[in-house]
């Protein structure tokens, strides 16, 4: 499960990378210090950010799954248990942005935000139950909780 979540953080973050450098150089508006100060900073923060996501997803959403659903329904499920994950991520989201639109004045700012979140929505749970139901297929003793 760890491993899962790991693999789908990563390629999350990746996936995220290219919206948040044109993000940061941006912000950063042709200074050449202030650019690698702010891609440094930026990213970090938002490696950390989705290490929290990631993190809060494996206690409140994939953890109780993988404790309270017999392993050999998902198994015989597949499809139904992948494609599930990254639904109720947006739906999640979704909540969540409407919430942040209410509070926020300066939208053309904040889109290429959304835009990362919406993506790392997307890729994070696709690629950790893509993952763990692998492990699950091979019978790896750290895929049952």
């Amino acid at each position: 499960m760890l491993l899962a979540v790991l693999v789908g953080w990563f390629l999350g973050f990746l996936a995220t990378l290219p919206t948040q450098v044109l993000q940061l150089v941006r912000v950063a508006e042709g200074d050449e210090r202030l650019l690698l100060y702010s891609l440094a900073y930026g990213l970090l923060v938002w490696a950390l950010a989705t290490a929290v996501i990631a993190a809060c997803a494996l206690v409140f959403v994939l953890g109780p799954i993988a404790t309270f659903v017999n392993p050999a329904w998902l198994q015989r499920h597949p499809t139904a248990t992948v494609a599930a994950l990254p639904c109720l991520s947006v739906a999640a989201l979704s909540y969540k942005i409407g919430t942040w639109y209410k509070l926020q004045a300066d939208l053309d700012f904040i889109r290429p935000l959304f835009l990362a979140y919406g993506v790392f929505a997307l890729v994070f749970p696709l690629v950790a139950g893509l993952v763990y139901m692998r492990q699950l297929r091979r019978g790896e003793p750290e895929a049952e909780v």
